[in-house]
């Protein structure tokens, strides 16, 4: 999981301990582990893993959370076009994306990563969702 995915699932938590919701045995033993740890002198970043590793930069998250949003337009417009209320076809829908959010990479290399992602070709996502674009 990327940091900017932890970075949305600490914040999903924090909103629940802020609403009073109690908490999970998982995220009681949770916390007591990022606490013994931090304690012990490991970097708190690390510990919650919302540090990039080693290779890995903000940059790169980004990218992929563009990506996963343009994916989750293309997805919703071959379900239906609401400006036409028709469906459209895949070519046509990722040419509008590419379009619409400007995309910097050219249009077969779009059509290329919607081959890969598998899991963003769905017009049903969720902010837990890895590389999801939307948040809680």
């Amino acid at each position: 999981m990327n940091p900017l995915d932890r970075r949305k699932r600490l914040a999903a938590f924090a909103k629940e301990l802020k609403a009073g919701k109690p908490i999970t045995k998982e995220q009681t033993q949770y916390l007591v582990n990022v606490f013994e740890r931090i304690s012990k002198g490991e970097d708190a970043n690390r510990v919650l893993g919302v540090a990039n590793s080693r290779g890995r930069s903000e940059k790169d998250a980004l990218a992929r959370q563009e990506l996963s949003m343009i994916f989750h337009w293309v997805a919703c417009a071959i379900e239906i076009d609401p400006t036409t209320s028709r469906e459209l076809s895949l070519e046509d829908a990722l040419q509008q994306a590419h379009k619409l959010f400007k995309y910097k990479h050219d249009l077969k290399y779009l059509r290329d990563k919607w081959y890969e992602h598998k899991p963003m070709q769905s017009p049903l996502r969720t902010w837990s969702e890895p590389d999801s674009p939307f948040y809680p």
